[in-house]
């Protein structure tokens, strides 16, 4: 493999790591409204789920977690990923 197909690989996975990222943030955007508007308190939330308050209060204000506790409050919220319908496809 030479410098130019070495070069495309690595801009191919900042692109790819680029995407993961913006998934990501999305997703915990979406649990942090989720935790807001679902009508309890962060301290209930946080005994049900045994999901410390601070992670929550993290969450909430733009922060992120881990992969385990965004599955874990998706269940807890109901919250499901499916892909989102697009214009014009």
């Amino acid at each position: 493999m030479d410098r130019k197909e070495s070069a495309g690989i690595v801009r191919m996975n900042l692109t790819t790591l680029q995407v993961c990222y913006r998934l990501v943030a999305m997703i915990v955007k979406s649990i942090g409204k989720a935790i807001e508007t679902c009508g309890k308190t962060r301290y209930q939330i946080s005994k049900e789920t045994g999901i410390d308050q601070a992670i929550l209060c993290r969450i909430v204000n733009g922060g992120t977690c881990g992969m385990k506790t965004a599955d874990k409050l998706c269940a807890y919220l109901g919250l499901e990923l499916r892909p989102r319908k697009t214009k014009g496809r």
